[in-house]
């Protein structure tokens, strides 16, 4: 429906006050894309976040974003 989105795990696009808390994504074989892509958001807040995944890459991209909080 939507062709291949920018993340292989989270997508999200303007949006303001997110919290996710105890997320866990795994990746069964490497991909080039990043786990989280975050695109014009504000103040996120990510609690417990696990990404597994074969290859060792940020888990988060952020574009006209700010307040995001990985813990």
């Amino acid at each position: 429906m939507f062709g291949e989105l920018p993340s292989w795990g989270v997508y999200i696009r303007h949006a303001r006050n997110i919290q996710v808390a105890g997320l866990s994504i795994t990746a069964d074989k490497a991909d080039f894309r990043t786990a989280i892509v975050l695109d014009d958001v504000h103040k996120a807040v990510f609690k417990k976040l696990m990404v597994k995944e074969p290859e060792s890459k940020r888990k988060i991209f952020t574009y006209n974003s700010s307040e995001i909080t990985p813990k």
